[in-house]
């Protein structure tokens, strides 16, 4: 059990370089350019996500003002179809076009809908981009293999 320096060192070399190696077959590795990238990526997804919230957040009153406006138009609509007079129906009719302009003045809300899907597709790449990048193995042997093991499976 007499370890000397010398041995113990070439030990502690021998494990760190099987780590290595086993982190290059697993692809965990991510090369400075890669993490270059990735940092600019974080950063372009963190300028979208927060120019789509603003954007959201600024136009939440005139997608409320919509959602209403439409609500209202709705039940209105469904009530000129049951009115069986026409006094009623003529009625029904101005209130809907009063209802139908306050829905078009609160038009801008659909930019507040586009803001709310950038923002989730803001949100999924976030969480996609967490994922490792897997490296190819450029070992003639192992594409062998790969592909012997394709073509067994036709």
């Amino acid at each position: 059990m007499g370890l000397t320096l010398s041995t113990s060192l070439a030990l502690i070399e021998n494990q760190a370089e099987a780590q290595l190696c086993e982190t290059l077959k697993k692809g965990k590795m991510i090369s400075r350019k890669q993490k270059e990238e990735n940092n600019m990526k974080k950063f372009g997804l963190v300028l979208a996500g927060g120019l789509a919230a603003i954007i959201l957040l600024s136009t939440l009153g005139p997608m409320l003002g919509l959602l209403i406006s439409l609500a209202i138009l709705y039940f209105i609509y469904k009530q000129f179809l049951k009115a069986e007079s026409t006094g009623w129906k003529i009625t029904l009719g101005i209130i809907g076009v009063i209802f139908l302009m306050a829905s078009i003045s609160n038009a801008p809300a659909i930019i507040g809908l586009v803001a709310a899907y950038i923002l989730y597709l803001v949100v999924k790449n976030w969480n996609a981009s967490k994922q490792a990048v897997i490296k190819e193995e450029s070992d003639p042997f192992v594409n062998f293999e790969k592909q012997w093991n394709e073509l067994k499976n036709y």
